[in-house]
């Protein structure tokens, strides 16, 4: 009803252009119901002024960008508290070492494959190779089913955008395959091949 589920600034420039184009409406409604509004509520109930994060840059691209924007230490108008990024610069061999060093526990669901824990209906890394809409097929086939029969269109004309194949004509009983690792190599390997055409008539 709201839109696609994209969290945070997915819903800016690449994610809103190509929601144009694929006549796909996004949403991060989810993000602020369940996680923004909940820990802004949390933090001015209980008089909490800051909030130390286990936040990297490496994480994603949207991170990389948050940390380039506001830097380790910065204000939020969204939770009202200062919010601090001590662990900005540790690369995963960092983070490998202190676990092993402290022997801390880690959560089982990264031995499923998942490489981030986080909302499982999330969409925002539909686009990546290791977007954790594979491993949930693979691990969690009833939740990926929901995730299908919710937004299985929306994800096929995204996908079909993107990578520019509206010529073929793309059902969505073609998507059962999609998130199959080799199947969706076709779309990201047009995705590809577009880009190199248009960097050549660039140039």
């Amino acid at each position: 009803e709201q839109g696609i589920p994209v969290a945070g600034r997915g819903n800016t420039a690449f994610m809103r252009e190509l929601s144009q184009k694929a006549d796909v409406k996004l949403s991060n409604s989810c993000c602020r119901r369940m996680k923004e509004t909940p820990a802004r509520q949390f933090y001015s109930k209980y008089g909490i002024e800051g909030v130390v994060t286990g936040l990297r840059v490496v994480e994603s691209l949207m991170r990389k960008l948050n940390f380039a924007d506001y830097g380790a230490l910065r204000y939020s108008s969204t939770y009202n508290t200062l919010i601090s990024w001590p662990l900005y610069a540790w690369k995963d061999e960092d983070r490998d070492k202190y676990i092993q060093k402290y022997d801390l526990p880690l959560n089982p669901i990264y031995e499923m494959g998942y490489n981030r824990v986080g909302c499982w209906a999330c969409l925002q890394d539909m686009f990546y190779k290791d977007s954790r809409v594979f491993t949930l097929q693979e691990q969690h086939p009833k939740l990926y089913k929901v995730v299908q029969e919710q937004f299985g269109q929306q994800m096929l004309n995204l996908l079909v955008a993107w990578a520019e194949l509206e010529e073929f004509g793309f059902t969505e009983e073609d998507l059962d395959g999609l998130y199959d690792r080799c199947s969706f190599d076709m779309f990201y390997n047009a995705h590809e091949e577009t880009k190199k055409k248009k960097k050549k008539s660039k140039d």
